[in-house]
């Protein structure tokens, strides 16, 4: 009989947690403080370096032009960026636009670098319900680069030597939620990147075969998000 009695006990004082649990558990998440799916916004500050073919030792010839554009060393440097974005669940499309100066040098002569570049980026977030979520990037680069006073032409005389060229990000990085619509973000990645073109100080566009400008990155940014009801 007693038995009995601590079996139903039991079984009414399991039921009893079990709906305190996943009571508990809901009004949890619902107070958890999410970044709200929709339209976001937001800047960044980084750090990207540029290796590659830009050693300082090398530089394209234009007999045509009477052109030398020297390819210049040159070190890694800090910058700003703007993002916008749409996240909805694990997926999110991100556009930037990310710009970084640079000390460089080529046959001992000190010059400066300003590297510039339109990003277009997916990223995965494995864990979309917990404040603090990890995500994968993957994405398409546009980067141009302005380096000074690199381009040495015989008839126009000296002037910056500009390349452009097309880019693939790979990435991963964290969104750290503290209210359900401001975040900080950062992101650790390679940007492989080659360079097509040229222009120097005669001002034509010239094809190059494939100028290797990759290089780590790194960014740390706050975002906002604009709540979507879709």
């Amino acid at each position: 009989m007693k038995a009995g009695r601590f079996g139903i006990m039991g079984t009414a004082i399991l039921a009893v947690l079990a709906a305190v649990l996943f009571t508990g558990d809901s009004d949890a998440v619902v107070r958890r403080p999410q970044l709200i799916d929709g339209v976001y916004f937001g800047g960044v500050v980084g750090y990207q370096s540029i290796s590659g073919d830009f050693k300082g030792n090398s530089y394209i010839r234009v007999p045509s032009l009477y052109e030398d554009n020297y390819i210049p060393e040159i070190d890694g440097g800090m910058g700003f960026g703007i993002v916008g974005g749409f996240k909805r669940g694990r997926g999110a499309f991100e556009i930037s636009y990310v710009r970084s100066a640079h000390d460089a040098s080529y046959q001992g002569i000190n010059t400066d670098v300003v590297f510039q570049a339109f990003n277009f980026d997916v990223k995965y977030y494995p864990l979309p319900y917990i404040p603090t979520q990890p995500f994968l990037m993957v994405g398409l680069s546009v980067p141009w680069l302005k380096a000074e006073n690199t381009s040495h032409n015989d008839v126009y005389g000296i002037d910056d030597a500009k390349f452009t060229g097309i880019g693939l990000n790979l990435g991963t990085g964290v969104l750290l939620k503290f209210t359900p619509h401001m975040a900080l973000t950062g992101t650790v990645g390679y940007r492989w990147i080659s360079y097509g073109s040229v222009k120097g100080a005669s001002d034509e566009k010239i094809d190059i075969s494939n100028v290797n400008g990759s290089g780590i990155m790194f960014q740390a940014g706050l975002v906002y998000t604009f709540p979507s009801h879709l």
